[in-house]
C-alpha cells in the first residue's frame, strides 16, 4: 500500500533521520495502540466523530498521509512516498464504537484501497490489540486520508519529491 505525506521537512534534516516520528513523550499513548485509539473514540462518541476531527486537527502528532498525492499536502516543500507490502496490512470493518466488525482482510481480498468508501481500521496484526502498526482510513474523504497512530520508519519511506514539483517522479531516500 502507498500513502503519502507532505511536510516542510527536507529528507536531510534531522527530524527525519528516523522516520515520522509522533508522540512527544507526554502524549504518548498508553497500553496498545487499539486500546488506545478505542480511548478516542468514546471520547467523541463514534468513529466518524473521530475521523472527521482527526481530519480537522491532527492532535498529539500524529501522522496523517493520504493515498492521492495531492491529498498528501503535495503544496508543501516535499512530499514522501511510504510504503507497506500489502500482504503486511489487514483491514477491519468497524462498527461506530471503533470495535471491529468480522475478520480483518487484506487489499484485493474484500477491499480495494484507495478506492473503498468505508472507515476502516488498518493493522500489522490479524489481532489488532496486538498491532504496532494502527490506523484508521478516512474512505469518505475524496484523498482517502489514513492517518496513523504509530511512528512510520525511514525504512517504510520509499521516496521523495519537491512538493511544487507535481510531475516530477520520487527519488530514493539516502
Amino acid at each position: 500500500m502507498l500513502f503519502y505525506r507532505g511536510t516542510s521537512l527536507g529528507p536531510t534534516s534531522s527530524e527525519m533521520r528516523d522516520g515520522f516520528t509522533n508522540y512527544p513523550k507526554y502524549k504518548a499513548p498508553s497500553g496498545g495502540l487499539y486500546a488506545w485509539f478505542l480511548e478516542r473514540v468514546k471520547e467523541l462518541k463514534t468513529v466518524n466523530d473521530l475521523a472527521f476531527n482527526w481530519r480537522g486537527e491532527t492532535p498529539g502528532g500524529l501522522i496523517a498521509t493520504a493515498m492521492t498525492e495531492a491529498g498528501a499536502y503535495d503544496h508543501m516543500a516535499h512530499v514522501y512516498r511510504v510504503e507497506y507490502a500489502d500482504a503486511d496490512i489487514f483491514c477491519f470493518e468497524m462498527e461506530k464504537s471503533g470495535a471491529i466488525k468480522g475478520g480483518g482482510f487484506k487489499q484485493g481480498e474484500g477491499v480495494n484501497l484507495p478506492a473503498d468508501r468505508r472507515l476502516l481500521l488498518l493493522t500489522d496484526s490479524q489481532t489488532p490489540a496486538d498491532a504496532s502498526v494502527v490506523a484508521l482510513y478516512h474512505g469518505q474523504v475524496g484523498t482517502r486520508e489514513v492517518t496513523f497512530l504509530n511512528a512510520i520508519p525511514r525504512a517504510n519511506i520509499t521516496g521523495h519529491r519537491g512538493g511544487k514539483d507535481t510531475a516530477g517522479t520520487f527519488a530514493a531516500l539516502t
